[in-house]
């Protein structure tokens, strides 16, 4: 029998590959500054898009 379950990251949601992540990225229409962010910067978003990474939030731990 095939699996057919689809990846999933650790929080059970998707896990794109890098040609469904960058069609979403083209269609949306952030899509020019998302090619204006320097190389790290795009392959972060990617990664988020993927379902990959989370995103880096920064705090102030004076609050």
């Amino acid at each position: 029998m095939r699996n057919t379950k689809q990846p999933s990251n650790c929080m059970g949601g998707l896990v794109l590959s890098e040609k469904e992540a960058l069609g979403i990225l083209e269609q949306s229409p952030a899509y020019g500054q998302y090619l204006s962010l320097t190389e790290d910067m795009q392959r972060e978003l990617l990664d988020f898009v993927k379902g990959t990474r989370g995103l880096k939030i920064k705090y102030d731990p004076f609050f």
